[in-house]
Protein backbone atom coordinates (compact mmCIF):
# COMPACT_ATOMS: atom_id res chain seq x y z
CA UNK A 1 0.00 0.00 0.00
CA UNK A 2 1.61 3.40 -0.89
CA UNK A 3 1.96 6.09 1.64
CA UNK A 4 -0.86 7.94 0.55
CA UNK A 5 -2.87 5.49 0.57
CA UNK A 6 -2.12 4.60 4.12
CA UNK A 7 -2.23 8.40 5.33
CA UNK A 8 -5.57 8.58 4.41
CA UNK A 9 -7.33 5.15 5.41
CA UNK A 10 -4.92 6.02 9.01
CA UNK A 11 -6.83 9.39 8.90
CA UNK A 12 -10.42 8.40 7.65
CA UNK A 13 -11.29 4.84 9.17
CA UNK A 14 -10.77 5.63 12.98
CA UNK A 15 -13.24 8.25 12.50
CA UNK A 16 -15.88 6.40 11.10
CA UNK A 17 -15.55 3.59 13.23
CA UNK A 18 -15.88 5.52 16.21
CA UNK A 19 -18.88 7.12 15.03
CA UNK A 20 -20.35 3.46 13.83
CA UNK A 21 -19.19 1.32 17.14
CA UNK A 22 -19.37 -1.96 16.14
CA UNK A 23 -22.90 -1.96 14.04
CA UNK A 24 -23.94 -5.21 12.47
CA UNK A 25 -21.69 -7.26 14.82
CA UNK A 26 -24.11 -8.92 16.52
CA UNK A 27 -26.40 -9.34 13.22
CA UNK A 28 -27.70 -12.27 11.05
CA UNK A 29 -25.66 -13.96 9.04
CA UNK A 30 -22.10 -16.11 9.83
CA UNK A 31 -19.23 -14.66 11.72
CA UNK A 32 -16.28 -14.05 9.69
CA UNK A 33 -15.40 -11.44 6.65
CA UNK A 34 -17.06 -11.04 3.78
CA UNK A 35 -15.93 -12.40 0.14
CA UNK A 36 -13.17 -10.23 -0.33
CA UNK A 37 -11.63 -10.73 3.28
CA UNK A 38 -8.27 -12.46 3.00
CA UNK A 39 -7.62 -16.20 3.96
CA UNK A 40 -5.63 -16.48 7.56
CA UNK A 41 -3.08 -18.47 7.03
CA UNK A 42 -3.32 -21.88 5.11
CA UNK A 43 -6.82 -23.12 6.55
CA UNK A 44 -9.16 -24.66 3.74
CA UNK A 45 -12.21 -22.73 3.60
CA UNK A 46 -15.70 -24.04 4.97
CA UNK A 47 -17.60 -26.11 2.50
CA UNK A 48 -19.35 -24.03 0.39
CA UNK A 49 -17.48 -21.21 1.62
CA UNK A 50 -15.95 -18.74 -0.93
CA UNK A 51 -12.92 -17.38 0.44
CA UNK A 52 -10.99 -14.48 -2.12
CA UNK A 53 -7.32 -13.80 -1.39
CA UNK A 54 -5.86 -9.88 -1.36
CA UNK A 55 -4.99 -10.67 -4.77
CA UNK A 56 -8.27 -12.02 -6.24
CA UNK A 57 -9.91 -8.83 -4.09
CA UNK A 58 -8.09 -6.68 -6.76
CA UNK A 59 -10.07 -8.32 -9.51
CA UNK A 60 -12.01 -5.99 -11.70
CA UNK A 61 -15.29 -8.29 -11.19
CA UNK A 62 -15.09 -8.56 -7.33
CA UNK A 63 -14.93 -5.03 -7.27
CA UNK A 64 -17.57 -4.21 -10.01
CA UNK A 65 -19.89 -6.32 -7.77
CA UNK A 66 -18.72 -4.23 -4.79
CA UNK A 67 -20.07 -1.15 -6.91
CA UNK A 68 -23.36 -2.79 -7.46
CA UNK A 69 -23.92 -3.71 -4.00
CA UNK A 70 -23.60 -7.62 -4.31
CA UNK A 71 -20.64 -7.58 -2.49
CA UNK A 72 -19.05 -5.35 0.82
CA UNK A 73 -15.74 -4.43 1.75
CA UNK A 74 -14.19 -6.42 4.95
CA UNK A 75 -13.28 -4.71 7.87
CA UNK A 76 -11.04 -1.54 8.02
CA UNK A 77 -11.16 -1.08 4.19
CA UNK A 78 -12.23 2.32 2.80
CA UNK A 79 -13.46 2.87 -0.74
CA UNK A 80 -13.88 6.44 -2.19
CA UNK A 81 -15.94 6.31 -5.49
CA UNK A 82 -16.40 9.74 -7.45
CA UNK A 83 -18.18 9.66 -10.48
CA UNK A 84 -20.19 11.94 -13.31
CA UNK A 85 -23.51 11.03 -14.81
CA UNK A 86 -25.19 12.55 -18.06
CA UNK A 87 -28.38 11.91 -18.74
CA UNK A 88 -31.12 13.26 -21.95
CA UNK A 89 -34.53 12.94 -21.74
CA UNK A 90 -36.89 14.23 -24.65
CA UNK A 91 -40.98 14.06 -24.93
CA UNK A 92 -43.07 15.52 -26.81
CA UNK A 93 -46.90 15.91 -26.88
CA UNK A 94 -49.31 17.57 -29.17
CA UNK A 95 -51.38 20.42 -28.09
CA UNK A 96 -52.77 23.24 -29.53
CA UNK A 97 -51.76 26.45 -31.06
CA UNK A 98 -53.81 29.77 -31.96
CA UNK A 99 -52.07 31.39 -34.56
CA UNK A 100 -53.38 34.67 -36.06
CA UNK A 101 -56.68 33.86 -35.21
CA UNK A 102 -56.34 30.15 -36.28
CA UNK A 103 -56.39 27.34 -34.09
CA UNK A 104 -53.72 24.53 -35.08
CA UNK A 105 -52.49 21.17 -34.36
CA UNK A 106 -48.44 21.16 -33.19
CA UNK A 107 -46.67 19.28 -30.37
CA UNK A 108 -44.78 21.02 -26.88
CA UNK A 109 -41.12 19.02 -26.76
CA UNK A 110 -39.49 19.17 -23.63
CA UNK A 111 -36.01 18.34 -23.79
CA UNK A 112 -33.51 18.21 -20.49
CA UNK A 113 -30.41 17.80 -20.39
CA UNK A 114 -28.89 16.44 -16.90
CA UNK A 115 -24.81 16.25 -15.15
CA UNK A 116 -24.67 14.86 -12.23
CA UNK A 117 -21.42 14.58 -10.18
CA UNK A 118 -21.08 12.28 -7.00
CA UNK A 119 -19.12 11.40 -4.45
CA UNK A 120 -19.59 8.14 -2.14
CA UNK A 121 -17.81 6.96 0.18
CA UNK A 122 -18.17 3.23 1.71
CA UNK A 123 -16.45 1.94 4.80
CA UNK A 124 -15.85 -1.98 5.87
CA UNK A 125 -17.13 -2.66 9.35
CA UNK A 126 -16.89 -5.57 11.72
CA UNK A 127 -19.90 -8.23 11.58
CA UNK A 128 -20.29 -8.35 7.92
CA UNK A 129 -20.96 -4.74 7.76
CA UNK A 130 -20.78 -1.76 5.78
CA UNK A 131 -21.49 1.75 6.25
CA UNK A 132 -21.98 3.98 3.39
CA UNK A 133 -22.66 7.69 2.32
CA UNK A 134 -22.99 9.48 -0.82
CA UNK A 135 -23.24 13.43 -1.81
CA UNK A 136 -24.53 14.44 -5.24
CA UNK A 137 -23.80 18.01 -7.05
CA UNK A 138 -26.76 18.36 -10.37
CA UNK A 139 -26.59 20.77 -12.63
CA UNK A 140 -29.94 20.36 -15.38
CA UNK A 141 -31.02 22.42 -18.53
CA UNK A 142 -34.54 22.37 -19.14
CA UNK A 143 -35.70 23.66 -22.77
CA UNK A 144 -39.50 23.66 -23.93
CA UNK A 145 -40.33 24.12 -27.98
CA UNK A 146 -43.67 24.44 -29.80
CA UNK A 147 -43.57 23.00 -33.03
CA UNK A 148 -46.14 23.07 -35.78
CA UNK A 149 -45.42 20.62 -38.90
CA UNK A 150 -41.79 20.17 -37.61
CA UNK A 151 -40.96 23.81 -37.39
CA UNK A 152 -40.26 25.36 -34.02
CA UNK A 153 -42.69 28.67 -33.33
CA UNK A 154 -41.17 29.54 -29.67
CA UNK A 155 -38.56 28.15 -27.35
CA UNK A 156 -37.77 28.74 -24.05
CA UNK A 157 -34.77 27.20 -21.90
CA UNK A 158 -33.87 27.18 -17.75
CA UNK A 159 -31.05 26.23 -16.15
CA UNK A 160 -30.24 25.50 -12.76
CA UNK A 161 -27.89 23.67 -10.28
CA UNK A 162 -27.35 22.78 -6.53
CA UNK A 163 -26.13 20.30 -4.39
CA UNK A 164 -28.41 17.19 -3.99
CA UNK A 165 -29.46 15.11 -1.18
CA UNK A 166 -27.07 13.37 1.10
CA UNK A 167 -27.56 9.66 1.28
CA UNK A 168 -26.53 7.43 4.49
CA UNK A 169 -26.76 3.67 4.46
CA UNK A 170 -26.07 0.58 6.27
CA UNK A 171 -25.04 -2.65 4.30
CA UNK A 172 -25.61 -6.34 5.97
CA UNK A 173 -24.76 -9.66 4.50
CA UNK A 174 -27.35 -12.23 5.88
CA UNK A 175 -26.41 -15.19 4.10
CA UNK A 176 -23.21 -16.59 2.76
CA UNK A 177 -22.92 -18.25 -0.46
CA UNK A 178 -23.06 -22.16 -0.82
CA UNK A 179 -24.23 -24.70 -2.90
CA UNK A 180 -27.76 -24.34 -3.69
CA UNK A 181 -27.71 -20.91 -2.18
CA UNK A 182 -26.62 -17.45 -3.14
CA UNK A 183 -24.81 -14.03 -1.39
CA UNK A 184 -27.60 -11.97 0.28
CA UNK A 185 -27.08 -8.40 1.53
CA UNK A 186 -29.51 -5.94 2.58
CA UNK A 187 -29.45 -2.39 2.58
CA UNK A 188 -30.81 0.65 4.25
CA UNK A 189 -30.04 3.73 3.36
CA UNK A 190 -32.03 7.49 4.22
CA UNK A 191 -31.92 9.91 1.42
CA UNK A 192 -31.90 13.19 3.83
CA UNK A 193 -34.15 15.98 2.37
CA UNK A 194 -31.20 18.19 2.61
CA UNK A 195 -30.63 19.38 -0.98
CA UNK A 196 -30.97 22.55 -2.87
CA UNK A 197 -34.64 21.28 -4.03
CA UNK A 198 -35.03 24.08 -7.02
CA UNK A 199 -32.63 26.67 -8.95
CA UNK A 200 -34.28 29.14 -11.13
CA UNK A 201 -37.32 27.33 -11.60
CA UNK A 202 -35.64 23.94 -12.02
CA UNK A 203 -35.95 20.70 -9.94
CA UNK A 204 -32.34 19.79 -8.72
CA UNK A 205 -33.16 17.41 -5.52
CA UNK A 206 -36.09 15.79 -4.40
CA UNK A 207 -38.14 17.67 -1.23
CA UNK A 208 -38.86 14.93 0.52
CA UNK A 209 -37.31 12.55 3.15
CA UNK A 210 -37.09 9.00 1.28
CA UNK A 211 -36.01 5.30 3.17
CA UNK A 212 -35.24 2.60 0.88
CA UNK A 213 -34.76 -0.90 2.19
CA UNK A 214 -33.23 -3.27 -0.47
CA UNK A 215 -31.92 -6.88 -1.19
CA UNK A 216 -29.40 -8.18 -3.00
CA UNK A 217 -28.30 -11.54 -4.03
CA UNK A 218 -25.46 -12.41 -6.49
CA UNK A 219 -24.64 -16.53 -7.44
CA UNK A 220 -21.32 -17.49 -9.06
CA UNK A 221 -20.83 -19.57 -11.82
CA UNK A 222 -17.07 -18.67 -13.27
CA UNK A 223 -16.64 -16.58 -15.18
CA UNK A 224 -20.16 -15.57 -14.58
CA UNK A 225 -21.53 -14.00 -11.73
CA UNK A 226 -25.79 -13.51 -11.53
CA UNK A 227 -27.36 -10.54 -9.86
CA UNK A 228 -30.97 -10.16 -8.57
CA UNK A 229 -32.08 -7.38 -6.77
CA UNK A 230 -35.56 -5.55 -5.10
CA UNK A 231 -35.87 -2.49 -3.44
CA UNK A 232 -38.85 -1.05 -1.60
CA UNK A 233 -38.52 3.22 -1.27
CA UNK A 234 -40.98 4.99 1.01
CA UNK A 235 -41.66 8.89 0.86
CA UNK A 236 -42.26 10.50 3.36
CA UNK A 237 -44.97 13.48 3.22
CA UNK A 238 -44.26 16.90 3.40
CA UNK A 239 -46.37 20.30 2.86
CA UNK A 240 -49.47 18.13 2.24
CA UNK A 241 -47.81 15.95 -1.12
CA UNK A 242 -47.38 12.42 -0.36
CA UNK A 243 -45.35 10.79 -3.18
CA UNK A 244 -45.91 7.15 -4.01
CA UNK A 245 -43.91 4.41 -3.23
CA UNK A 246 -41.58 2.64 -6.05
CA UNK A 247 -40.91 -1.30 -6.00
CA UNK A 248 -38.05 -1.66 -8.09
CA UNK A 249 -36.54 -4.91 -9.29
CA UNK A 250 -33.21 -5.88 -11.25
CA UNK A 251 -31.13 -8.38 -12.46
CA UNK A 252 -28.08 -8.51 -14.43
CA UNK A 253 -24.90 -11.12 -14.81
CA UNK A 254 -21.25 -9.87 -14.54
CA UNK A 255 -18.67 -11.58 -17.00
CA UNK A 256 -14.84 -11.58 -16.00
CA UNK A 257 -13.14 -11.09 -19.47
CA UNK A 258 -9.83 -11.05 -17.77
CA UNK A 259 -8.56 -10.45 -13.69
CA UNK A 260 -8.28 -7.00 -15.13
CA UNK A 261 -11.63 -6.33 -16.70
CA UNK A 262 -15.43 -7.48 -15.97
CA UNK A 263 -18.51 -6.48 -18.22
CA UNK A 264 -22.10 -6.31 -17.33
CA UNK A 265 -25.22 -6.69 -18.46
CA UNK A 266 -28.16 -5.60 -16.49
CA UNK A 267 -32.12 -4.79 -17.00
CA UNK A 268 -33.89 -2.89 -14.29
CA UNK A 269 -37.95 -2.01 -13.58
CA UNK A 270 -39.36 1.00 -11.46
CA UNK A 271 -42.71 1.12 -10.59
CA UNK A 272 -43.80 4.18 -8.71
CA UNK A 273 -47.53 4.62 -7.27
CA UNK A 274 -49.72 7.96 -7.89
CA UNK A 275 -48.92 10.56 -5.57
CA UNK A 276 -51.46 12.16 -3.23
CA UNK A 277 -52.14 16.08 -2.51
CA UNK A 278 -54.28 17.26 0.76
CA UNK A 279 -55.15 13.32 0.68
CA UNK A 280 -56.44 13.00 -2.72
CA UNK A 281 -55.13 10.76 -5.26
CA UNK A 282 -53.54 12.93 -8.77
CA UNK A 283 -54.36 10.43 -11.51
CA UNK A 284 -52.00 9.56 -14.10
CA UNK A 285 -49.03 10.72 -11.67
CA UNK A 286 -47.89 6.94 -11.46
CA UNK A 287 -45.01 5.77 -13.48
CA UNK A 288 -43.02 2.69 -15.10
CA UNK A 289 -39.17 2.94 -16.08
CA UNK A 290 -37.46 0.36 -17.73
CA UNK A 291 -33.62 0.42 -18.27
CA UNK A 292 -30.79 -1.48 -20.09
CA UNK A 293 -27.20 -0.93 -18.78
CA UNK A 294 -24.74 -2.14 -20.38
CA UNK A 295 -20.75 -2.02 -18.79
CA UNK A 296 -17.26 -2.37 -18.02
CA UNK A 297 -14.76 -2.07 -15.18
CA UNK A 298 -11.08 -1.79 -15.83
CA UNK A 299 -7.86 -2.04 -13.63
CA UNK A 300 -6.00 1.05 -14.28
CA UNK A 301 -3.53 0.50 -11.14
CA UNK A 302 -3.41 -1.39 -7.71
CA UNK A 303 -6.99 0.22 -6.08
CA UNK A 304 -8.15 1.94 -8.27
CA UNK A 305 -10.70 0.83 -10.78
CA UNK A 306 -12.57 2.97 -14.23
CA UNK A 307 -15.90 1.83 -14.52
CA UNK A 308 -18.15 3.13 -17.50
CA UNK A 309 -21.74 2.66 -17.94
CA UNK A 310 -24.64 3.51 -20.53
CA UNK A 311 -28.04 3.51 -19.71
CA UNK A 312 -30.76 2.93 -22.25
CA UNK A 313 -34.61 3.82 -21.58
CA UNK A 314 -36.75 1.56 -22.45
CA UNK A 315 -40.36 3.31 -21.70
CA UNK A 316 -41.18 6.82 -21.71
CA UNK A 317 -40.44 7.57 -17.69
CA UNK A 318 -37.00 6.62 -18.29
CA UNK A 319 -34.13 8.47 -19.21
CA UNK A 320 -33.54 8.01 -23.25
CA UNK A 321 -29.68 7.51 -22.45
CA UNK A 322 -27.51 8.42 -20.10
CA UNK A 323 -23.37 7.66 -19.62
CA UNK A 324 -21.81 7.14 -16.67
CA UNK A 325 -18.30 7.25 -15.49
CA UNK A 326 -16.57 5.92 -12.23
CA UNK A 327 -13.58 5.97 -10.17
CA UNK A 328 -13.68 3.42 -7.13
CA UNK A 329 -10.12 4.11 -5.39
CA UNK A 330 -9.61 1.98 -2.27
CA UNK A 331 -7.43 2.52 0.46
Amino acid sequence: MTSWRRCLRTAVLPVVLAAAGTAGADGIGASGSQHLAQADGPAEPAPGRVVVTEAEAERALERALVQAGGLLLPAGEVELEPSLRYARRENAVPTFFTREGETLLGEARRNADELTADLALRVGLPGDSQLEFGLPYRWRRLEQVQEIGGSPIGASSRTGAGTGNLRVGLAKTLLREAPGRPDLVARLRWDTRSGTARDDGVAIASDFDAARLSLTAIKRQDPLVFLGAIAYEHVFEHDGVQPGAAISPSLGAFLAVSPQTSMRLAFSLGFTDEAEVDGETVAGSDATAATLTLGGSSLLAPGMLLDLSVDIGLTADADDVALRLALPIRF
